[in-house]
């Protein structure tokens, strides 16, 4: 009789089991795949003519730092000439050329 029990409760229960395996197996494809995708796009990034992300980013901040340099003057106006910020301002844009 106890074994009986036991062989209706490992038929009621390895279904599950399985499924649960497989479903681990499939979200494991899932990953790599999407994994792939990524190196392949990033692949292509590397062959492609035009600018990249970093040196959009890099252009970007050049510029950015430029104009902050070009409004120096009206930043020592509205903070002090004595202000740490404004006196990091000037040493940064010193340091940069501008």
């Amino acid at each position: 009789m106890k074994q009986l029990a036991l062989v209706l409760l490992s038929i009621l229960l390895a279904p599950p089991a399985i499924a649960q395996d497989g479903a681990m197996g499939d979200m494991t494809i899932v990953g790599s795949a999407i994994a792939q995708g990524q190196i392949a796009e990033i692949e292509a990034r590397k062959r492609s003519p035009g600018q990249t992300s970093r040196r959009t980013s890099e252009a970007s901040s050049a510029t950015r730092a430029r104009a902050n340099c070009a409004r120096k003057a009206a930043f020592r106006a509205r903070y002090g000439a004595s202000d740490p910020r404004v006196l990091q301002l000037y040493r940064l844009c010193a340091r940069a050329g501008y």
